[in-house]
């Protein structure tokens, strides 16, 4: 067997010229050892140097393994993870909580936060396909011109889940005021449609249907009356909070002539109003400071309204038959939106 320093020799002696019985005779070699060692040395100098990769030791069974186990609990933790899988091999053969990791990586396994949504119930599932199938038609939404209204509740520390953000690893997690009581709390009402937003309202207490009233009186009528004067039928969508439903408010609409469409139950999704809530609470929280008065509050947040152009209330509120779709093809259940 050649050694290392037999073998830097004999390329040394090659790359000198020196004949390779010299070199045998130096190292007390045969020739053929010398030339063979030479011509296989010749075919691998020029090539990069091989990189060793250590072998994994989480295999075949132990990744199904995994995989089964989040299949089940899709809640777990790493460390749950790694006591499932390392529990059922000798102490030897465990992998590490890197290797996990990477595993996942690999595989595209990652954690989500879930998203909150009602549990229907299968009335009204049913009567979500029966709105679907009322005004979808042939691919398409037959709604026409509609005008979207609705309440919200803004909170200056919406501290219902914890928020996430990306940080430097060696940095410790961003702090998130908690608020066990008090805060702002401003309540707005709000009309947009396909072609734009109508007027947003600052509500002072809570809204029943008195308050209602006044504010279809003196806000949304005009907003109607404004849109209708531009062309076309218009029609008025709001949910079925207590305050909609009042006679009081159905004999106003109605001696009004306003074309009102029936809504289902639970289902703020089939709702693109709730959307753009959704976008605006989002920029108040990230481009705005906290809000210290309810004043503050009701500054900023008519100002994100402002700020909401026609393009984006089409993306919103057009192309409505795409919802009506996700719904008739989740058979009445919840859908992305």
């Amino acid at each position: 067997m050649i050694t290392d320093e037999q073998k830097q020799y004999i390329v040394n002696g090659y790359d000198n010229e020196i004949a390779p019985k010299v070199i045998a005779i130096v190292l007390g070699l045969k020739g053929s050892t010398v030339r063979m060692y030479w011509t296989r040395f010749k075919q691998i100098r020029d090539l990069p140097p091989k990189i060793k990769t250590p072998k994994s030791k989480l295999t075949a069974s132990m990744g199904l393994n995994i995989k089964e186990h989040i299949s089940e609990t899709p809640k777990t933790t790493h460390r749950k993870i790694l006591k499932t899988v390392n529990d059922k091999i000798s102490p030897s053969k465990r992998i590490s909580r890197t290797t996990l990791r990477r595993f996942l990586d690999k595989n595209s396994i990652v954690k989500k936060k879930s998203v909150l949504k009602p549990i229907l119930s299968e009335l009204t599932k049913k009567k979500r396909m029966d709105f679907v199938k009322k005004w979808l038609k042939n691919g398409k939404s037959e709604l026409g011109n509609v005008i979207w209204s609705d309440e919200t509740t803004v909170k200056s520390h919406p501290n219902t889940r914890r928020e996430s953000a990306y940080v430097n690893e060696k940095d410790p997690p961003l702090f998130q005021a908690k608020v066990h009581s008090g805060g702002i709390s401003q309540m707005f009402w709000g009309c947009v449609s396909e072609r734009g937003t109508g007027p947003l309202i600052t509500i002072d207490g809570t809204m029943d249907q008195k308050l209602y009233l006044e504010v279809l009186q003196n806000h949304f009528i005009p907003e109607l009356k404004a849109a209708e004067a531009l062309g076309g039928s218009w029609s008025l969508m709001h949910d079925n909070a207590p305050c909609h439903k009042a006679k009081s408010i159905k004999s106003f609409l109605a001696a009004e002539g306003v074309d009102m469409i029936e809504w289902p139950p639970y289902s703020p999704d089939m709702n693109p109003i709730e959307n753009i809530w959704a976008w605006m609470k989002t920029k108040l929280a990230n481009d705005y400071p906290v809000s210290t008065t309810a004043e503050m509050m009701s500054v900023n947040f008519l100002e994100i309204w402002d700020s909401i152009t026609p393009d984006m209330c089409a993306r919103f509120c057009g192309k409505y038959e795409k919802r009506l779709i996700a719904v008739k093809n989740a058979k009445g259940g919840e859908t992305k939106y």
